[in-house]
């Protein structure tokens, strides 16, 4: 049930610490592609340019704006401009009640800037990418949970729970990631981090939903199993004009599940801290404002083993732990 030996978490990553070049140019290149991720209304006119599938979206830039993007059949989506770009600027809106819920986003995240979107029904996954300034190497892919409660309920939080990899991934996914870099490197020179997700309708129409210009977790924590030393590798070579080399992914099934506290969205007005006894997981707690003292942090578990089987063991171990006030999805992997 070890982890560690496989886990880009607990070895490359780490040895991003003692690399002080590359974690300044990484923590510069995400500073400085931030803009491209949470402008929406910039991100969806760029990819419909290029003729990239994308769900209709329609700007908004005040709440007069907003206010006439909700008047439109149920169901669609709205998703706000802001730097914290962590699932919580996205609500779905299936009722007028939801109209509340929109605003009351709109207040914790001070935005007023956005889209509202067509609302798709299907299968979602993310791919993540490393791109360089001649080609871009696939990290991994991951199916992974936002919402707060089981079966896809509740409010979108900061991420409740991946799989990795994706079983389902469509084969036209590389063709749109082609496309969606050539548009970045065209009109923003652009190189980095890249998570495309994705959504493949039953009738096996393939969107892109949204790109974002960073490891995203819980995806990532999940995709990281999979990877080894040759990461920091590639990421030294994206820094240069140099072709990136490819990376060998191990043959392993990785789940991930997050704590997030029992109260959320409320802000907690301090963080609670938990004793976690010693376990065969990879443990990652996350510290940091962004989190409004709610989320906590996340428990992975990799094997050549199912999800369902990696899952069982991480619930298995929870059942004998206190994490109160924190909770968890029990239907990760199932």
């Amino acid at each position: 049930m070890s982890l560690s030996s496989h886990s880009c978490a607990g070895t490359a990553l780490e040895n991003l610490l003692d690399d002080a070049e590359l974690s300044n140019w990484m923590f510069e290149l995400n500073r400085s592609n931030r803009q491209l991720e949470f402008n929406k209304s910039v991100n969806y006119e760029l990819l419909m340019h290029y003729g990239i599938p994308v769900p209709t979206s329609r700007p908004f830039h005040s709440t007069t704006e907003l206010a006439q993007g909700l008047k439109q059949p149920f169901p669609f989506v709205v998703k706000f401009d802001t730097p914290c770009m962590l699932g919580i600027q996205t609500v779905v809106v299936k009722s007028s009640e939801d109209f509340q819920t929109v605003f009351r986003t709109a207040q914790r995240l001070k935005s007023m800037n956005g889209i509202t979107q067509q609302f798709v029904i299907g299968k979602e996954y993310t791919v993540t990418v490393l791109v360089g300034a001649n080609n871009w190497i696939e990290l991994g892919s991951a199916v992974d949970h936002k919402q707060q409660y089981e079966q896809g309920q509740g409010l979108n939080t900061f991420g409740t729970g991946s799989m990795a990899p994706c079983w389902y991934v469509h084969p036209e996914t590389q063709q749109i990631i082609d496309k969606t870099v050539d548009a970045l490197r065209t009109q923003h020179n652009y190189r980095g981090m890249l998570s495309c997700q994705f959504i493949v309708e039953p009738n096996g129409q393939l969107w892109l939903l949204e790109y974002n210009t960073r490891f995203c977790d819980p995806e990532f924590q999940s995709m990281s199993t999979r990877l080894n030393q040759q990461l920091v590798t590639a990421l030294k070579q994206s820094q240069t004009d140099a072709t990136i080399d490819a990376i060998t992914q191990a043959e392993l099934n990785a789940v991930t599940v997050c704590l997030i506290h029992k109260d959320w969205p409320n802000t907690q007005p301090h963080r609670e801290e938990l004793a976690l006894p010693s376990n065969n997981f990879k443990v990652y707690q996350c510290h940091g404002v962004w989190a409004e003292h709610t989320y906590w942090g996340s428990i992975t578990n990799s094997g050549t083993r199912s999800h369902q089987e990696l899952a069982q063991e991480i619930y298995d171990w929870l059942d004998t732990v206190d994490v109160t006030p924190y909770r968890y999805r029990k239907d990760i992997g199932k």
